[in-house]
């Protein structure tokens, strides 16, 4: 006689940041589902050296802090974080000479933390199984058995090194199995990037940081970045504090602080200009570094290692990760990008409130073919959008102008078309499932807004190349990007809008797109920039470094969005900010 298998509204396959953030949201937003999570593995997790993907920003911050309500737990039981900072220069540099762009004030607005992965794992199982949830630990996925009909999926696993197979019936199931991607790879899903880049990674015991690269009695440079904080004292919240990026060419170093009393520290390269191979052991890292930053390496030796990670080619997409047959991926079983600008947590959240609004949707009989292939398209767009754009900016890293435009521009981008989605539409809980997804006209704009911000990264790239074959020009020593004067009005004017304005997003980004064009224009092609026409506004979507391919591209046709006042306001703002001596700070 055969056993009737137990049954789930959901079983979400890894109780991992995605699995686990997944369960939480369903528990409060729909409190009436059965959940299953199994994973393979058992707490106690491990502290430290057990997961990167430590630092969040703001859009996958707050939904940590306000979606899920985490707020407090994280500030108690995590390290507030002081932004994201950047240092550009050669490495035969002073590190005080080093060009920084960081934060110089504490701002409270701001839902971003270094999350120490075994502690905040540990304590999410416990609240998920709190909330109600069943967790199976020490279960290894076998096999998910779909279906393609009204039937339930069958999910196969075993327990406890036990050769028993198990199953359980889900109407939904959820693959957060992480790398293992057991569904995209099930079903022939997985995508890989042409262009490709690759990690290397390592936990120190103790306190790793870049403030202790500068003497304390260089009083201007540690006075320039404020330590005041509401509720933590000085000793607690400083540069330290930051996800710090140490920037050159084709690469960057990550330093990120946990609460458990270790560093991350991390060195992402683009393999096109550092093979993996050169790097792919402790001992080749630490000669690598020897090579391209003494300074961190000569620190580095000075601390005990805990564990050592390396891995190529990180970064992959898939062809579908919802499904109309009730199946979905989240975290890196559905897409990675690229850890620069550290947007793991905020791909998470976008996926995870896609689908308990699938969940929504199936549950009010809702659930159409179009509305998951809308959607599908909506995440797999931004991922592959956002992937590209970070990867094409390797080569800019190693100048503190250009490396800051890049990350200027990215972060613009993210301002026009993810912090708005995210704001009015996927953060608010049953937005998707009363209004559906985003009208094709809406779509239209936003396939603008991405296509733009690849367009103008390659050409940045482009400029970050030719920049490199020229005698390097001084440029700022230090700049907190938020107070550029446009960036700032820039930044605003996103997070006070009541409702997506798609095209005002566009038109203003295209305005940032054309200055752009001039500053780089201004500064590789002096003689050609003296003859462009009067009151010149390039069409932002055939930009190109070489004027060769200027008439035949179209360059020179004129685009009714862009008027050349409001291009020059932002020009001269970078201008100013970029090419003068004067430090943009927190005046």
């Amino acid at each position: 006689m055969q056993t009737k298998l137990k049954k789930y509204d959901v079983v979400i396959c890894g109780a991992g940041l995605a699995g686990l953030t997944l369960a939480r949201q369903l528990l409060m937003q729909l409190p009436n589902l059965k959940l299953l999570l199994i994973d393979r593995l058992k707490r106690p997790l491990p502290h430290a050296g057990f997961k990167v993907g430590e630092s969040t920003v703001h859009p996958g911050g707050t939904y940590l802090c306000n979606v899920l309500q985490l707020r407090e737990y994280l500030d108690i039981n995590h390290i507030e974080k002081y932004g994201l900072r950047y240092f550009f220069g050669s490495h035969k540099l002073d590190f005080s000479s080093r060009a920084e762009s960081g934060r110089s004030v504490y701002d409270a607005a701001i839902n971003e933390h270094q999350i120490d992965r075994g502690i905040f794992e540990n304590d999410m199982r416990q609240m998920v199984v709190d909330g109600g949830a069943e967790l199976l630990e020490g279960a290894v996925l076998k096999d998910i058995e779909l279906s393609k009909l009204e039937d339930d999926h069958v999910v196969h696993f075993k327990c406890n090194n036990s050769n028993n197979l198990q199953q359980v019936k889900a109407r939904w199931v959820v693959d957060a199995t992480g790398r293992r991607q057991f569904l995209s790879r099930k079903l022939g899903l997985r995508q890989e990037f042409e262009s490709n880049c690759s990690a290397t990674w390592l936990h120190v015991k103790g306190r790793f940081d870049v403030s202790d690269f500068v003497p304390a009695d260089n009083r201007d440079w540690h006075e320039r970045v404020s330590r005041e904080h509401p509720f933590l004292s000085r000793d607690r919240f400083s540069r330290y504090n930051s996800t710090n990026h140490i920037m050159g060419y084709g690469y960057w170093i990550w330093v990120i602080p946990l609460v458990s009393g270790s560093t991350s520290v991390g060195i992402v390269t683009h393999n096109d200009y550092h093979s993996f191979s050169s790097r792919n052991t402790l001992d080749k890292t630490m000669w690598w570094l020897s090579q391209h930053d003494p300074l961190v390496a000569d620190r580095l030796q000075e601390c005990e290692v805990l564990d050592f990670k390396a891995i190529a080619n990180y970064a992959y997409t898939s062809k579908q990760v919802y499904s109309i047959d009730r199946w979905a991926c989240t975290g890196e079983s559905a897409v990675f990008s690229d850890p620069f600008q550290s947007p793991g947590t905020d791909a998470i959240a976008i996926a995870n409130c896609y689908i308990k609004e699938l969940i929504h949707s199936d549950l009010e009989s809702k659930l159409t073919p179009k509305l998951v292939e809308s959607i599908n398209r909506e995440f797999i767009d931004y991922s592959r959008t956002l992937t590209e754009m970070i990867q094409s900016s390797y080569p800019t890293f190693y100048n503190e102008t250009i490396g800051t435009i890049s990350v200027m521009w990215y972060l613009a981008w993210a301002m026009s078309f993810v912090v708005p989605n995210m704001r009015f539409r996927i953060y608010k809980d049953g937005y998707i499932t009363s209004y559906g997804a985003i009208s094709k006209e809406e779509y239209k704009t936003i396939e603008e807004i991405n296509q733009l911000g690849l367009l103008t990264s390659r050409f940045i790239r482009d400029w970050g190349i030719e920049k490199k074959q020229r005698p390097d020009r001084d440029g700022y020593q230090w700049m907190n990007l938020w107070h550029v004067p446009f960036f700032s009005e820039y930044r605003t004017r996103m997070l006070t809008q009541g409702s997506p304005q798609w095209a005002g997003n566009l038109k203003k980004l295209k305005h940032f797109a054309a200055a752009i064009f001039l500053v780089a224009t201004e500064e590789i092609h002096p003689e050609t920039f003296q003859k462009l026409p009067a009151q010149f506004v390039p069409n932002v979507n055939v930009l190109s470094i070489n004027p060769s391919h200027w008439i035949n591209d179209g360059l020179y046709d004129s685009d009714s969005d862009i008027d050349w006042e409001s291009c020059m306001l932002i020009y001269s703002d970078l201008k100013k900010a970029f090419y003068s001596k004067t430090m943009v700070s927190q005046t």
